[in-house]
């Protein structure tokens, strides 16, 4: 809404300013795709929710030899450097453990 037709809704966004350390927001999104191979290779359309998104990381498996593991990718990271290294990790009890 804002991206394409920012002119159009200048004003009315000025007219609801806000403090933008105030505000966050996450969307957790499932998709068909499993392998991460597949979700990093999957496009974004124009007016995809993820098209718009600041950062978008990609969790999925892997394949190492026969076995399966997860991990995950930054895909899309604005306003500062990210590693373009595809990031293993574990889930245990005390939540995610990145296996670097």
């Amino acid at each position: 809404m804002f991206r394409q037709d920012y002119r159009r809704n200048a004003e009315a966004v000025a007219r609801h300013v806000y403090d933008p350390a105030g505000i966050g927001c996450l969307v957790l999104y499932t998709a068909h795709e499993t392998s991460l191979d597949a979700l990093i290779e999957r496009p974004l359309d124009e007016g995809d929710l993820l098209a718009n998104a600041n950062t978008v990381i990609h969790m999925g498996k892997i394949r190492e030899g026969t076995r399966f593991r997860r991990a995950m990718y930054v895909t899309k990271h604005r306003g500062s450097a990210y590693t373009d290294e595809i990031v293993p990790y574990r889930i245990e009890d005390g939540g995610i453990v990145l296996e670097k």
